[in-house]
């Protein structure tokens, strides 16, 4: 099974776009109360967890957590490409018609006749609107939910503690396998560090603006990704999601003769785990509309309203 060159560089194009989608879900993310990061981070319905959701805390990690997604929608696209028939019979891949009809609109979006669409550098120069309008931001600690944060019963946040200690080692197994590779990573990064230093400076500097056919892609692109995230299970299997197969992929050892240790594999599910969080947020509570898939902005003024059964 080959993808053609043509489609890689479509697929390469799309890719670089899903780093504009992570920086509108970051950013979302940065003018967002403490209290509803607390919410964010809890593993648990009726209760939020004491300390808020935070950021990865090295460059590596953070492009290593959005590579792995990255690496899920360049799967999504290159079966979408292959024949229907080998695509179920060889891949085990089936997509649901909702989704068919997400792909189809991206693939086959007008943008791509666009003068140099096709170029990962012109998707990486524009800009995307700074939010400077949103007056709720992440330093201001508000009072809202507060409260029920901190009278949790103790039996409850030694309880959540015990699974939010995972949450807690997201981001410390991702970085200790981070120190075993940095050397290649950091050498991979230093490629395009040069070109990343004229990105940073057109964005501080006004810019490219986000064209609307440009606009049009991010948003599908986004939707495709949650429709994904969402995607319910089977038949109580999970892995009829290709969210789960994907994570099971990643389990091989990359020779694919057996599998990853689980400390090797873990960092996987951690790094999924934290991508979600971050569009599960903009999902539920964006800064910025999404029209085309009738997601309106979030209030101005936010209230936290805890309802308990």
């Amino acid at each position: 099974m080959i993808s053609s060159a043509d489609d890689e560089r479509k697929i390469t194009a799309l890719l670089a776009a899903v780093d504009m989608v992570m920086d509108r879900c970051e950013q979302t993310a940065r003018t967002t109360s403490r209290s509803l990061l607390c919410w964010l981070r809890s593993v648990r319905p009726h209760g939020c967890y004491a300390k808020p959701f935070t950021f990865v805390g090295k460059a590596a990690s953070r492009r290593k957590y959005i590579r792995l997604l990255k690496r899920f929608v360049a799967l999504v696209f290159r079966a979408y490409r292959l024949p229907a028939d080998i695509r179920q019979r060889r891949a085990g891949i089936r997509f649901k018609k909702s989704q068919l009809r997400l792909i189809s609109a991206l693939w086959s979006h007008e943008a791509w006749t666009q003068h140099d669409a096709l170029n990962e550098q012109l998707w990486r120069s524009m800009k995307l609107s700074d939010g400077a309008d949103v007056e709720i931001d992440q330093d201001v600690e508000s009072t809202d939910g507060e409260e029920d944060c901190e009278d949790e019963d103790k039996d409850d946040s030694d309880n959540e503690s015990s699974v939010v200690g995972a949450d807690d080692s997201e981001t410390d197994d991702m970085d200790d396998a981070d120190d075993e590779d940095d050397k290649s990573e950091e050498e991979d990064h230093d490629r395009s560090e040069d070109q990343s230093r004229k990105n940073k400076a057109m964005r501080s500097s006004g810019g490219e603006e986000v064209p609307p056919w440009a606009e049009e892609v991010l948003e599908l692109l986004f939707g495709l990704i949650m429709a994904f995230c969402t995607e319910e299970v089977m038949d109580g299997r999970p892995d009829s999601t290709l969210l789960v197969y994907f994570s099971g992929v990643l389990g091989f050892s990359a020779d694919l003769t057996g599998f990853l240790p689980a400390r090797s594999y873990t960092s996987n599910l951690a790094a999924l785990i934290y991508i979600q969080r971050l569009l599960f947020l903009e999902y539920a509570l964006p800064a910025q509309c999404y029209p085309r898939l009738g997601i309106a902005r979030r209030p101005t003024l936010l209230f936290l309203i805890v309802v308990y059964p």
